[in-house]
């Protein structure tokens, strides 16, 4: 694999990671537990 290959991959698998944490900011505004 190239480096070039692995970075695309570890930005795919961080902007996931950032959307999940997103994601799971607004399901816990809208609902309070």
């Amino acid at each position: 694999m190239r480096k070039d290959n692995i970075s695309e991959k570890n930005e795919i698998l961080w902007l996931e990671e950032e959307l999940y944490e997103n994601l799971n900011k607004v399901i816990n505004k809208e609902q309070p537990k």
